[in-house]
């Protein structure tokens, strides 16, 4: 939960109504579960939403709805994303356009240099497991 509170640390600093994490890779290191989906963070939530796999079941700290659709992720959400933070350096445009009409964002601001000062900093499970790494 230490990571989410650097993606609430921007949310605040950024003065954004939400974030909104695509990338099944940051999707991992912020919930601990690789998956294909949506991470949604606002002021008073935090959603995993899932797409895909949807055979097994997920332990995470934060709420999970799977989904078959962006359309379903609007009725889940307790605020309205009017200006919203996402990771737009590798998120095709199409997919951030239908997100956005789909969600009713009216304004999208590249978080990207943002989650990567957060992914900069190491815990001790991931320094322990980069000189593991190492030794191997």
């Amino acid at each position: 939960m230490e990571r989410i509170k650097g993606l609430k640390r921007v949310l605040e600093e950024r003065k954004l109504d939400g974030i909104v994490i695509v990338k099944p890779l940051n999707i991992f290191y912020f919930t601990g579960v690789l998956v294909n989906g949506l991470l949604v963070i606002t002021r008073d939530q935090e959603v995993l939403f899932v797409k895909r796999p949807k055979e097994r079941p997920i332990q995470s700290d934060i709420k999970v709805v799977y989904i078959d659709s962006l359309k379903e992720v609007q009725q889940f959400l307790n605020a309205n994303l009017g200006s919203c933070g996402m990771e737009l350096d590798s998120v095709p445009y199409a997919f951030v356009k239908r997100l956005s009409d789909t969600l009713q964002i009216s304004s999208l601001v590249d978080i990207t240099h943002d989650i990567r000062l957060i992914r900069m900093f190491k815990d001790a499970t991931e320094i322990e497991k980069i000189e593991r790494a190492g030794e191997i």
